[in-house]
């Protein structure tokens, strides 16, 4: 009989997601880009003092979520020396969450199986198809 509580117990309390993959929902891609971002010049200290520039190849993205556009930006990732988020089309649907302190990253479960984790930068509600 206490197998068959246990048992009964582990069906109801894991439906096959752990809590942490429940809080991902459905989300639709609005915008996806990338650019390069330049912070400027930094003198690099030596015997022979140099002027470099630090580049950093960045993506930005936009998903609905819950109704509400979130803009998010990110550094690129590269797995197996393709840019992962280069998969993202414009109206396609996606799994994502906001997490992070004050709910400031974006995680987007990316269709090959990797994860993007951007920074958000704006939030307004989305505008309904048509508009």
């Amino acid at each position: 009989m206490r197998r068959l509580i246990a048992i009964a117990c582990l069906a109801v309390a894991a439906p096959g997601l752990s809590s942490a993959e429940e809080d991902f929902r459905t989300g639709i891609v609005l915008d996806a880009g990338a650019y390069r971002e330049t912070d400027g010049a930094v003198i690099m200290p030596g015997a022979w003092p140099m002027v470099a520039s630090t580049k950093a190849n960045m993506n930005s993205i936009t998903i609905e979520l819950d109704g509400v556009a979130i803009t998010a930006t990110y550094e690129t990732v590269f797995k197996n020396g393709k840019n992962t988020a280069a998969n993202l089309i414009i109206g396609q649907t996606v799994r994502a969450k906001l997490g992070g302190r004050g709910n400031r990253k974006l995680i987007v479960q990316i269709p090959d199986g990797g994860e993007v984790r951007a920074d958000v930068v704006r939030r307004e509600l989305a505008r309904p198809p048509g508009e």
